[in-house]
């Protein structure tokens, strides 16, 4: 790329300007030092005593919000390990208020409230992890009530069909169904009035066991005990149930008394912050007071100074900034493969970073193209890789709905090619898959037939317009011309030399659907010609009536 010589600085320019309007601010702040003394004097008082005050108040005030948002956390966790961590920043937070109390006006009082915090806070979370080791037995009751639930449903299926079965059934699930809206309900009354109907259907079950063949009957009434024994005995899912509903109800009590005494105690910190904040605004009051009569003069300096900014400014958004704005969204738009001109004339620094990002810009769409060609190629054939079969698929399905014409694909694999890997040598067979390659390219007789390694020693052949006699007779021509290569295979067990098996599908317009279902149903016709003998071709249309062709 060639050197730019002669530029104009934009650099210079804007130093120039910028040198100007600090002279003019020093100067300025050099003639108010003096008046500004006084206020100093002042917000030194405002500092050194108001504001740490102020500052310990609302650390107070923010410790205290926090041990309320955990508070609450706490009161909803739904897992021992949120509730350990949730005590663990409790604690964190109850150290680090004692430490602000004890720097805190009204420390004693404020030192007794936190201690009843605390006691009620161990309460809430003894209230809590009983709420959990609660659920984790209703958890555990769910799965073994489930296992007999399909234990019982099992036997009753087994037994002759009649009403009296059916009704044992039905019973059975309207049992279950109860049972899941009493696991979503919180409330009492209804969890009660649910068990009791459960109970009843269950003791229906057991009056119509009477129908039940010995056998079964025997098995299928002691499960139905146990079911029984699981859900009202102590301790049973319905008494745990109902045992977890009135623990919630206290854990919401006590956590809402918690809220209002940890809202009394950050009551008491706001009032005591506010004070302090009134203070410090009637010294800044004053302040202001005296410094209001120190600023007139500074009016018209200021006013000069904010013309000079402002031309200073324009001039910038003018000359660098505009530029600067069109050339990154130039930049935007090459970057999204968008047509985009870039002013690249001018001598200053702009113009010289536009032509820098042409030179550069031409260079990587060079290196993406190199890199597009590498990424769609398989280096051992030199054919289309999987990726790029997969973007030409697309294509070609896309083709063929547009144009309404039929589309074939081929699906070969080489007859025992392990087994020829084995005995020759991986050298040998990449070389027999670079030979079988070439002798797919020779077939290739369009510009638009495609020819693509699909892995290992399978390849994929797209013929698009093309109807089944069309792909079968692509299919012998591949065959012959393995035939006429004829790449000695000693192990292969349908003959001496390499062949192939090709599995075919052709598609018309109409059943296109998706690029998975033409693989598969090509992938379909090739294990039929596999497991028809290999060294054959199958067409899809011959699957059910297998008409293989050698």
């Amino acid at each position: 790329m060639n050197q730019i010589s002669n530029r104009n600085s934009l650099a210079f320019l804007v130093s120039t300007a910028f040198i100007i309007i600090i002279v003019i601010t020093a100067f300025s702040s050099i003639l108010g030092y003096e008046r500004l003394n006084n206020f100093n004097n002042i917000l030194t008082d405002i500092t050194s005593n108001s504001l740490p005050q102020a500052a310990q108040a609302g650390e107070l005030n923010s410790a205290l919000k926090e041990i309320l948002y955990l508070t609450e956390r706490l009161t909803i966790a739904n897992n021992l390990a949120s509730r350990r961590i949730t005590i663990e920043k409790l604690q964190k937070q109850e150290a680090h208020l004692i430490t602000l109390i004890d720097k805190f006006e009204g420390a004693v009082h404020l030192n007794n409230q936190l201690k009843t915090v605390r006691m009620e806070l161990a309460e809430l979370d003894k209230l809590v992890l009983n709420r959990l080791h609660n659920s984790q037995k209703i958890h555990d009751l769910n799965d073994t009530i489930y296992n007999l639930n399909d234990q019982i449903v099992t036997n009753l299926n087994q037994q002759k069909t009649s009403k009296d079965i059916e009704k044992s059934l039905m019973l059975l699930i309207q049992s279950t169904t109860l049972r899941h809206k009493a696991e979503s309900s919180d409330r009492l009354q209804t969890v009660r009035q649910i068990a009791k109907e459960v109970n009843n259907k269950l003791n229906n079950i057991l009056l119509n066991s009477e129908v039940l063949e010995p056998q079964i009957g025997k098995v299928t009434i002691g499960q139905i005990n146990t079911l029984k024994t699981l859900l009202f005995d102590d301790p049973g899912w319905y008494n745990l149930k109902i045992e977890q509903l009135q623990i919630a109800g206290r854990v919401r009590g006590r956590g809402n008394f918690l809220h209002n005494l940890i809202v009394d105690i950050n009551t008491l910190s706001e009032a005591k912050f506010y004070d302090i904040n009134k203070n410090i605004i009637e010294k800044a009051q004053n302040a202001a007071n005296q410094v209001s009569q120190q600023v007139i003069w500074v009016i018209g300096l200021s006013i000069t100074l904010l013309i000079l900014m402002s031309a200073t400014i324009y001039v910038i958004k003018v000359k660098i900034v505009a530029r600067i704005l069109n050339l990154n969204n130039s930049v935007i738009k090459r970057i999204q493969s968008q047509e985009a001109h870039i002013n690249t004339s001018g001598k200053d620094e702009i113009s010289h970073l536009a032509q820098s990002f042409v030179y550069f810009s031409e260079k990587v769409e060079e290196q993406k193209q190199q890199l597009q060609t590498l990424s769609l190629t398989d280096v051992l054939t030199n054919l289309p890789n999987r990726r790029a079969l997969d973007e030409r698929l697309e294509h070609d399905v896309h083709t063929a709905k547009r144009s309404q014409t039929s589309l074939s694909v081929i699906i070969l694999d080489i007859d025992y090619f392990k087994l020829y890997n084995d005995f020759y040598g991986h050298i040998a067979g990449d070389e027999c898959l670079q030979n079988v390659a070439g002798a797919l390219k020779n077939i290739q007789q369009r510009d638009s037939d495609f020819i693509a390694r699909y892995g290992g020693e399978e390849f994929v052949m797209l013929l698009p317009q093309t109807d089944k006699e069309g792909a079968i007779k692509v299919a012998k021509r591949v065959k012959e011309l393995l035939d006429i290569l004829n790449i000695p295979h000693q192990k292969s067990l349908v003959a001496d030399h390499v062949t192939v098996s090709l599995g075919i599908a052709t598609f018309s317009n109409k059943d296109i659907s998706t690029v998975y279902k033409i693989l598969n149903r090509a992938d379909e016709a090739l294990y039929k010609a596999k497991d028809s003998g290999r060294n054959t071709y199958v067409h899809t249309d011959d699957i059910t009536n297998i008409d293989v062709n050698i």
